[in-house]
């Protein structure tokens, strides 16, 4: 017993020792044979040549081949691999499952219609291992990770009667430029132009698609893409896409979206780095999940939504952009009309958040900063096939660029207020623009405001109610030149005042413009107007303090006798112009001071003297009498009523004229244009002097109370001429 149990170790012992021999053991064995090959692979591959055969019995039956070459024969793939050395195994438990392992191989004469310039994946194959089962007419071939051209590869290869059905595969740090030459050329133009590095991709591959279960495109500055999805071979617009990827350049995203023909038409953008960004591609549409973009210049944008059918006009896309750089933001509101109007604002940084949907551009926010202050905010839409649709509320606030402001005549009435900056609230719909309230603020105190519409397209198009304090007269001068082709200056000039406020409205299509109340201030007194202008005609109501004569009578007679000052009140009810007067009426009262020269007054008494004896020159003894003590030369007050029943005549009726010696003289005067008549009444007997001035030259008559006219004063003058000359010469 004791023998047994010493020799029972021995022999397992022995047995295991023969074992470890037997697994060094090789049997030259001629197994193989090009007719085995091909049944076995069934046509797949076939032996060209091989050296030695030699048989390792344990721990498996495996197969050694030295210095073999064979050849891979399918429909899609053909080439020759080299083999320095070969082991072939099967299962002990399965005889449809065969490994096989290349230590070192190379892959040469490759011909294959999946690509292009085959020749290029002629290299050295390290360390394959490939295992090869069978069922039926089916089989799978699955490698394991080898390396071949500096790449790490894995494929999982399913056969039907040696048609290839699904590759499934694995590629790590594969070179694009050599893969680039690999591919066909509708594959080439996805990569062109852009600087790619490497790819590591792993998915599966079908004759109709390629699944991409990710792939990780590096590009020589360090930047990378990722994709996710299915490519349809077929039909590449029907493909099923994720992308996505971090530190892109602007050059390199949008040449990739134009080498692949999507988003062909968006808008430029300044040159920048997509510092992420995540879209998805499904159905000939784009979903841009997240976009997060900075440019050289420090503008960021962060943009999602989506685009339907690469059709720009089905695109849906918010946007947040904040920007302090000019330039960046013209390039991108270049697909907007009138963007020369941008390069004149001057800001220090932009904030936008909007929508872009349906050709509309939807302004959720847009705040324009400038010296740390926000001037300018805008909401609303805008939409670029019908810009009449676009809706924009606006918010200015202490703005001065007036540089920016597209009318010369809203610029020009700006630099004669010496404002200094507007304050508005508007509403733009279509062209219109709706103006809420607008303030303009000068350092002098002028104060302007407005509130109606304008027609952007054409500025006479407008209803403004305008309100002004603080206009002095010669501001307000050239305000009415500017908006007026007539000149109104010395109508103007006629009314001393200091400074004007009003309420107007102003619609220059109608030639409407309603002076709803305005008022000129002189100290403590105030003038007003109120009323219409339309075509230049006037309607309403005046009272006007301290006309200066000098200057009425420089306008209407031109005589440059009368001074003084008086108050007016009129009543206009229907249209007047300086040609084209009648229905008015009204009163006058002040002061009124006739000038004549020392040599006119001299000549005044001179003719009195010689006719004080002559009973025909009586009458005008006595009023040359009058004249003379009590008004010539004199500050007079006078009143009188105005009334105009006639076509451009006026008559002031009723007029009074008293003297600072409290005579009276009752008059009337009549004017029509150039000419005028003045009556004197009841100078002597109830006679009645009149005056006429007519084309130029004067002339005098005598009324008598029935109307009968008397002799005219140069009749009286040669019948009493022998009289006159007795008198000169005593």
């Amino acid at each position: 017993m004791k023998k047994l149990k010493v020799i029972i170790p021995i022999i397992v012992l022995l047995i295991l020792t023969i074992l470890f021999g037997l697994s060094f053991l090789k049997l030259p064995i001629n197994l193989l044979s090009q007719e085995i090959i091909e049944r076995e692979t069934k046509g797949l591959i076939s032996l060209n040549s091989l050296s030695n055969q030699t048989l390792k019995i344990l721990p498996k039956p495996i197969l050694s081949i030295d210095s073999s070459s064979f050849k891979i024969n399918h429909d899609t793939f053909q080439s020759d691999i080299v083999a320095k050395d070969v082991e072939i195994s099967r299962s002990l438990f399965n005889e449809d499952e065969i490994s096989i392992k290349l230590n070192q191989a190379r892959i040469e004469n490759i011909n294959s219609n999946l690509i292009n310039n085959s020749i290029l994946l002629e290299g050295d194959i390290d360390n394959l291992k490939v295992n090869i089962s069978s069922e039926d007419n089916s089989s799978r071939i699955i490698t394991n990770k080898f390396n071949y051209r500096g790449s790490d590869l894995y494929f999982d290869i399913y056969t039907i009667d040696s048609d290839v059905k699904k590759i499934g595969f694995t590629i790590g740090e594969l070179e694009i430029d050599e893969l680039v030459l690999l591919l066909g050329k509708n594959y080439q133009q996805f990569f062109k132009k852009i600087n790619f590095q490497s790819l590591s991709v792993s998915g599966e591959y079908s004759k109709e698609n390629i699944n991409i279960e990710n792939l990780l495109i590096k590009l020589a500055d360090k930047s990378q893409i990722n994709i996710k999805g299915t490519i349809d071979l077929n039909n590449l617009i029907n493909s099923d896409l994720n992308i996505g990827g971090k530190n892109i350049s602007t050059d390199n995203l949008f040449q990739l979206f134009n080498n692949i023909k999507v988003l062909n038409k968006i808008a430029s953008i300044p040159r920048g780095i997509i510092e992420t960004f995540d879209l998805s591609y499904s159905a000939n549409s784009i979903v841009l999940n997240n976009i997060s973009y900075k440019s050289i210049n420090e503008t960021a944008i962060n943009i999602n939504g989506t685009i339907e059918r690469f059709d720009i006009n089905k695109v849906n896309i918010n946007t947040n952009l904040k920007s302090n750089s000019k330039a960046d933001i013209l390039m991108l509101l270049d697909f907007l009309p009138n963007t020369k109007l941008l390069k004149q604002f001057e800001f220090d940084e932009i904030q936008l958040s909007s929508n872009f949907f349906n050709n509309t551009l939807k302004l959720n926010e847009l705040n324009i900063t400038n010296n740390n202050r926000i001037f300018a905010k805008i909401r609303g839409k805008y939409e670029l096939n019908d810009i009449n649709n676009t809706q924009l509320d606006i918010q200015l606030e202490e703005f001065d660029q007036f540089n920016s402001i597209p009318s010369e005549s809203i610029k020009e009435l700006l630099s004669i207020l010496n404002s200094d900056h507007i304050n508005m609230k508007a509403f733009i719909d279509g062209s219109i623009l709706n103006i809420g309230d607008l303030e303009f603020v000068s350092s002098d105190d002028v104060n302007l405001s407005m509130t109606g519409y304008i027609d952007l397209n054409n500025f006479n198009d407008a209803s403004v109610n305008i309100g002004i304090d603080n206009l002095n007269k010669a501001k307000l001068v050239q305000v009415v030149s500017q908006f007026s082709a007539d000149d109104f200056s010395n109508i103007i000039d006629i009314v001393d005042f200091d400074f004007l406020q009003t309420n107007l409205k102003i619609e220059p299509l109608n030639n409407i413009f309603l002076i709803e109340n305005l008022d000129l201030i002189h100290k403590d007194k105030i003038s007003n107007i109120s009323g219409s202008i339309n075509k230049n005609m006037f309607t309403g109501l005046i009272e006007l303090k301290e006309i200066n004569l000098a200057k009425l009578d420089t306008l209407f007679l031109n005589t440059s006798r009368i001074k003084g000052n008086i108050d007016l009140s009129l009543s206009i009810p229907d249209p007047i112009g300086l040609n084209n007067i009648q229905n008015i009426s009204g009163n006058i009262n002040g002061t009124i001071d006739i000038r004549i020269s020392e040599e006119e007054f001299a000549l005044v008494l001179f003719m009195q003297s010689l006719s004080q004896d002559i009973s025909d020159f009586k009458q005008i003894n006595e009023l040359l009498n009058t004249l003379a003590n009590s008004f010539i030369n004199k500050s007079s007050s006078i009143s009188g009523q105005i009334i105009n029943k006639d076509f451009n005549k006026v008559i002031i009726e009723d007029l009074i004229l008293s003297s600072p010696k409290s005579e009276i003289i009752k008059a009337e005067l009549e004017l029509a244009k150039e000419n005028f008549k003045f009556t004197i009444f009841d100078i002597i007997d109830s006679e009645d002097f009149v005056i006429k001035f007519q084309n130029g030259s004067f002339s005098y008559e005598r009324i008598i109370p029935d109307g009968t006219i008397k002799k005219p004063i140069e009749e009286l003058i040669q019948k009493n001429i022998n009289k006159l000359f007795e008198n000169l010469m005593q």
